[in-house]
Formats: C-alpha cells, structure tokens, sequence
C-alpha cells in the first residue's frame, strides 16, 4: 500500500475546491480527494494549526509533522473545506488576502474563474489567449520577450503546470505589465458577455466566513493586501504597505496574527525584513525546497499529492 513520504515538515497547500454549487475549475479538487488526501498523508502525520505553530516555534517538531494550508480567502474553501476538516477534528492554515473584503474586485482571481469555466478546458482558453494577443500593440514585445521563455527551466519547482500553463504565466508575469495584461482580459471578458457581478458572489468569503474561521480555531494569517503577481518587483515601500494593511484588517478579527504564505511565491530580502518587523514568526514558501528560515518553510501543492493517489 502507497504512502505519502515525508522527509521533513511541511505544509500542504490548497485553493480551489469544487461541489456546492462551487464549479470544477483548473486545479480544483472535491471533498472525496480531500478526505483522499488526509488519509493518505495520515492522520497521525497531520497537526491542527496551532500545535503545529507551537511545535516548529519552539523546535520539538517532527519530520513526519505536516499541516493544512488554503490560501487566497475562496468561498469554496468554506463550503467545501471546512466541512471535511471538521469531520477529521482538523484545524489549518487560512492565508487571506484583504483588499477583497474592502469593496475592492482583485482580476487575479476572477481572471482564472473565466478561463478555466468559459471554455471546454483550459488549452482551449490558452489557444484563444495567445491567438488573441495578436490584435494588440504589446504583440511584438510579447514575441521579443518569448525567445528568452524556457519551459524546462521557468517555475521548474511546479511540475505541475503544463507548457501552456509556464506559457501563459511568462507573458503575464515576465512580459507584460499589470495594466497590458488587464487590458487584454478585460477585453476578452467583455466580448464573452459574461456576468462579472455573479462571479464576484462565486468567489470570495465574506467578513462572515472569515469570524467563522476564527471561532473554528483555525488560524488566519498575512498574504498581501491585493494579491500581486511579482510581489518580489515591489518597492520596499510599497511591500511594507501591502502587508501593514492586511495585518491591520486581520486584526479587527484576531489581535495575534503571525503567520503567513508568500503570494505566487514571489518575495525577496526586503518581504523577509517587513515580515520580521511585523512580529510575523512562521512564513511559508510554495514549494518543497528544504526550510531556510522561519518565513521560507515549504509547502506540497495537493496537486502531487493527488497524483500518487
């Protein structure tokens, strides 16, 4: 009988979940592979939150001890999640992001919910998205920066992102700006004619979901204000204002946040700086690379879990 190895603590990182009335999209997963997932790893091998806290802040954890992650504050995480983690008497890791509970709609998210359930899959989204890249200026920039993409050694550590996927994510994170990209999404979003302000109800918590949350025990923690792409291309300045005013936000809810996951990966010497000077004690990466410190502790996407089912 297969088993999951562990080799040193970790996290283990989730996002999208689909049932109740939550659709399937790119790298989502049903409470049937959650329940897969904790049986697998193994109940005796998995801490709730605080414990697991506890142990690695003061050095008494074990290489067999793993912990439940979810990041990105997603509605479906509570209507999908929360109910098998109560079953297992579970606690975990809820890294959310703030802007959303601020009036503010952030286009990473809602950019992902139409390519992945607007199309049949998502290389036909992806043949649409570079075919359509042609009726823009930025085209020629894209097809200078493209000879500089290698799919083998760009965000190697995901293996489980496709060709297209690398792709997609170079134009968007290494060619375009934020505002070029978003220009050509919204424009692709508005000939599609879909209702944006439905979606905006299918995404996100509420306030409420997140009080819920707290109550359960679980633990709430940083993961940027608005969410950005290359938050590692940030100003000191303006890192520091990310994360001083999504722990402001989490502290209306609880007074002692101190844990937090690095958005899409992406920090660098002065993220680790603001995160210490913020009393923040337990960090992690979204990769499996060994522990750095306390703020680069690795974390396995559930998507290679899933495949050693």
């Amino acid at each position: 009988m297969k088993s999951y190895q562990i080799k040193f603590p970790h996290g283990i990182m989730f996002h999208h979940f689909h049932g109740k009335n939550n659709p399937v999209v790119q790298g989502s997963i049903g409470k049937e592979t959650l329940s897969e997932i904790i049986e697998f790893i193994g109940t005796e091998n998995i801490l709730n939150a605080n414990e697991w806290a506890i142990k690695f802040q003061n050095h008494s954890i074990k290489s067999n001890h793993v912990c439940l992650t979810f990041d990105d504050a997603l509605k479906s995480q509570v209507d999908v999640a929360l109910p098998i983690l109560r079953s297992y008497g579970l606690t975990g890791f809820f890294f959310i992001y703030s802007s959303i509970f601020e009036g503010i709609k952030e286009k990473l998210e809602i950019y992902r919910y139409f390519r992945t359930t607007q199309f049949s899959n998502i290389e036909d989204f992806y043949e649409k998205f570079f075919n359509y890249l042609k009726n823009f200026t930025e085209y020629d920039k894209i097809q200078k920066g493209l000879k500089k993409f290698d799919s083998e050694e760009y965000l190697k550590n995901c293996v489980f992102y496709s060709k297209s996927d690398k792709k997609f994510r170079y134009i968007r994170d290494q060619i375009l700006t934020k505002e070029e990209y978003f220009k050509i999404m919204d424009k692709l979003i508005q000939e599609s004619k879909i209702n944006l302000e439905k979606i905006y109800e299918k995404i996100w918590m509420s306030q409420l979901d997140l009080e819920k949350i707290n109550k359960e025990n679980h633990i709430i923690g940083l993961h940027s204000y608005s969410h950005p792409t290359k938050f590692s291309s940030l100003s000191y300045k303006n890192q520091n204002e990310e994360y001083e005013k999504n722990k402001k936000h989490l502290e209306k809810i609880n007074s002692k946040i101190f844990a937090m996951s690095h958005p899409t990966n992406s920090y660098n010497k002065d993220t680790l700086e603001i995160l210490k000077k913020l009393n923040i004690t337990i960090g992690f990466r979204a990769d499996m690379n060994p522990i750095k410190s306390n703020l680069e502790i690795p974390r396995q996407d559930h998507s290679i879990i899933t495949n050693m089912l």
